[in-house]
């Protein structure tokens, strides 16, 4: 009866544990998924600049976590982007990793937010992996930390004070 109990424990510990984590990467992509700008920033203050940033999905199909688009352009000027990549995000144990990439050929998918499927044309495969932008994210109660891979010998750890609205 002790190993019965025991085993039921531990698999209920272990979905509770999987269930959180899975909450955690959905309420991370709610955070992360869309259309942002700068611009009342750069109103208030002349030193900023109204800064376009697009980050959405792509490659929904796939069942190795998430894909998303990401580009940053001037927002007068979004056509021509100063930074495009895709982040893959995903579960690894008891964290969320984010991989960040370089996309070949990128200038062939500005505006790519618009139209995910020119990422049909692509795999990760294509995709090339910054060396140092890998970021893994933990619960800590109830806030999320972000650990930042600067170099491979040398990690920053932030601390993102965003209250969930999860009961833990």
């Amino acid at each position: 009866m002790k190993k019965l109990l025991s085993l039921f424990l531990v698999v209920f510990l272990s979905t509770q544990i999987s269930a959180q984590i899975n909450s955690d990467i959905d309420v991370l992509l709610s955070w992360m998924i869309g259309s942002f700008n700068s611009e009342e920033q750069s109103k208030n203050d002349s030193d900023y600049y109204n800064i376009s940033l697009e980050m959405h999905r792509i490659w929904n199909s796939r069942n190795d976590g998430y894909w998303l688009y990401v580009e940053q352009a001037v927002a007068a000027n979004k056509d021509k982007p100063y930074r495009q990549r895709i982040y893959h995000i995903f579960e690894d144990n008891d964290v969320i990793k984010s991989v960040i990439y370089s996309i070949p050929d990128e200038k062939n998918f500005v505006n790519g937010w618009k139209d995910i499927s020119l990422f049909d044309k692509l795999s990760p495969e294509n995709l090339e992996a910054r060396d140092g932008c890998e970021v893994i994210i933990k619960r800590k109660m109830k806030i999320l930390l972000l650990e930042v891979q600067l170099i491979k010998t040398v990690r920053v750890i932030f601390v993102v004070q965003l209250m969930l609205l999860l009961k833990l």
